[in-house]
């Protein structure tokens, strides 16, 4: 773990923190307290409240538990949808760099959100008493209700979650630490707990603004991040398109004999629209094809071949002349005897067809049989580029 990892971890367990002593989770503190511990608090000869610690350390773990069920499936969402994002992670990560920057300005009060500005309240009784069962849902259940409130600092961990597949959880698990272990606290030292609460409710007016300051910080630093790699992942691309553009008539000075036995090179025809169709002598498909293909070619006067090679084949070269004859096929066969053309292609099935514009420049390639009016609509799309 590098140190910028271990400082995302504490901020983030910071913003769990912060959370439980908002605005929204603080005050009704005590309100919780008393409905967990209605069974485990007594009143001493002196008058003075009293509570049985085992008993409300086991009703407090319920309502731990049940909070972190929801924390567990709001991270199970995020984590899938991270999952099904992940061809996205650099757009995801900066949108939600922005999200979160908009977060810290409502925060601060810069925008003004009616409904990230209240808390759900739930009319709950636990009637006869607090049964493990009752702590449990209560934990469950208001939990959804702050969302609202909390939703900013928690969705900081959420984000993260779903564009960091590897540290996902921990940043989840980060947060829900600073926003649980308060509650151990209280379970443990319950009447401490109630008295500092009491008497530190004015720390709410600053731990909203702390808070901003955290996520503004994420905020910018996703921000910065993936808009980096965005910009290089394009470079990176641009270079490879022109590295591609230069050498696909470098390599088109490659001689290569047609099944008649004439010599081509690509680089003689520089200028012209070039379609190459990687087939073989088995492929039915590739067969169905043929005449689409000719005819489109004949149609716009295009320059085309058929590209074959020994290893797809598992037929000698003299077999490739034998299939052109049967099967009618009038344009050029290249015979790519070393397999340069097909490495080079990448191909990987057949028919693939490749589009080589007049300056060399591989536009794309389409793989599966196209009939005629697959090929006029390519075309189409070429020439409207």
């Amino acid at each position: 773990m590098t140190a910028g990892d271990k400082l995302s971890f504490l901020a983030i367990f910071t913003e769990g923190l912060l959370s439980f002593l908002s605005p929204c989770v603080l005050p009704l503190i005590p309100l919780y307290i008393s409905y967990l511990t209605a069974d485990a608090r007594t009143v001493n000869e002196k008058g003075e409240t009293e509570y049985k610690r085992g008993k409300v350390l086991l009703i407090t773990l319920c309502f731990i538990l049940g909070i972190s069920l929801t924390f567990l499936i709001l991270g199970f969402s995020a984590s899938k949808i991270g999952s099904l994002l992940s061809r996205y992670n650099e757009i995801l990560g900066l949108f939600g760099g922005l999200l979160l920057i908009f977060f810290a300005l409502v925060q601060l009060e810069a925008i003004r959100i009616p409904f990230l500005e209240k808390t759900g309240r739930l009319p709950f009784d636990p009637g006869k008493g607090m049964s493990l069962f009752k702590a449990f849902l209560m934990g469950f259940v208001f939990s959804f209700a702050w969302t609202p409130c909390v939703g900013p600092m928690l969705s900081n961990a959420l984000i993260l979650m779903a564009g960091d597949p590897v540290n996902g959880y921990r940043y989840l698990l980060f947060y829900a630490l600073g926003f649980l272990l308060p509650f151990l606290f209280l379970g443990f030292f319950t009447q401490l707990g109630l008295k500092l609460i009491n008497r530190h409710k004015g720390i709410m007016k600053y731990t909203l603004r702390i808070a901003a300051v955290i996520l503004m910080a994420f905020g910018l630093w996703m921000t910065y991040q993936n808009t980096s790699k965005i910009i290089r992942i394009k470079s990176e691309l641009d270079r490879e398109r022109q590295q591609q553009s230069a050498s696909a008539f470098a390599f088109g000075e490659t001689e290569i004999k047609d099944h008649l036995g004439n010599t081509h090179k690509l680089a003689d025809y520089e200028g012209d629209l070039i379609f190459l169709n990687f087939t073989t002598t088995w492929c039915t498909y590739c067969r169905q094809e043929i005449p689409h293909y000719q005819e489109f070619l004949k149609k716009h006067d295009l320059r085309g071949f058929y590209i074959m090679n020994n290893t797809a084949n598992g037929v000698p070269e003299s077999a490739i002349a034998e299939y052109a004859e049967k099967n009618g096929v009038e344009i050029p066969i290249l015979i790519d005897s070393d397999d340069r053309f097909f490495s080079y292609f990448q191909v990987a099935g057949y028919p693939t067809l490749f589009v080589i514009d007049e300056n060399g420049t591989v536009l794309g390639y389409i793989s599966g049989m196209l009939d005629e009016q697959n090929f006029e609509d390519l075309l189409a799309n070429i020439r409207s580029q």
